[in-house]
């Protein structure tokens, strides 16, 4: 499976995505978390981010393995047999890809969430932080707010797995697109934060080594990674979703589906920057 670096959906413009992106300004809320804060609230903010991203590897897995198995309702017409008009595996591939890098299976050999459970406490580690500060700086991270906020998420990619009906799978196929756009721009931001505000910071995880296994990794590579490999998942998104919408019955309602689940998931990256504000 190839993924395009110049990929550009056929169905769907990139204005209509920036539209829709930047109606609720949620990069702008997501920058504004990370400015003119404390330390201890600099750490919070920071967990609440890999808290928030955690549970998409799992749930990315799902929504492929539900797509896969729905083969009656991603069908290629023109095969005359009928045993073999099913594409719903084409259309899950490009889905799992996203989850085959996050489980480490891809060119980084570790699961990202060893490689956020390792930013994360090196990030404490450097301002000396003790177990019992850093729990204190994460308790929000487990607080209703947030934990509203992966409910959210397991709702719209987790549900019964064969032949669901087409809208269902395409407002979720809108919904992943939508968080692999948004992870882009969110950590070429942070990226951008550290370097401009936690130069220091950003050099000690570059130079610390944290071992997985017999192997070791610099302390910075779930922060390095994620600057480039989300807009990767995106790209492989858009073409889900185009071959979604050639192998379902009616590309303009079906577009209309994608473009729902990528509005809800804006509402909830919005809502995500405003919990994190909030404390």
């Amino acid at each position: 499976m190839h993924i395009d670096d110049t990929y550009k959906s056929k169905y769907i413009s990139p204005e209509e995505i920036d539209a829709l992106a930047h109606s609720l300004q949620g990069l702008e809320l997501f920058k504004s978390a990370f400015a003119n804060i404390t330390t201890y609230q600099f750490v919070g903010r920071i967990g609440c981010y890999v808290e928030f991203n955690s549970i998409f590897p799992s749930v990315v897995a799902s929504l492929a393995a539900k797509i896969g198995c729905s083969r009656a309702v991603f069908v290629n017409p023109s095969e005359t047999v009928l045993s073999l008009q099913d594409e719903s595996y084409e259309v899950a591939a490009y889905v799992f890809a996203a989850a085959v890098d996050e489980f480490g299976g891809g060119k980084y050999k570790y699961t990202h969430r060893n490689l956020a459970k390792a930013f994360l406490s090196s990030v404490a580690a450097f301002y000396q932080m003790s177990s019992n500060y850093l729990n204190e700086c994460l308790k929000y991270s487990r607080s209703v707010d947030m934990l509203g906020c992966r409910g959210r998420i397991e709702r719209a990619y987790l549900a019964p797995y064969q032949d669901l009906p087409v809208p269902e799978l395409l407002v979720a196929l809108g919904f992943h697109a939508a968080s692999e756009y948004f992870a882009d721009l969110e950590f070429n931001a942070l990226r951008t934060i550290f370097e401009m505000h936690y130069p220091e910071l950003l050099e000690f995880l570059r130079k610390r080594l944290v071992s997985f296994g017999s192997s070791k990794a610099p302390a910075s590579q779930w922060l390095d990674i994620h600057t480039s490999v989300e807009s990767d998942h995106y790209r492989a998104a858009l073409m889900a979703i185009d071959l979604a919408l050639l192998y379902s019955d009616n590309t303009i309602l079906g577009k209309r589906f994608v473009l729902q689940g990528f509005s809800e998931f804006v509402r909830l990256q919005s809502q995500l920057c405003q919990n994190l504000i909030t404390p």
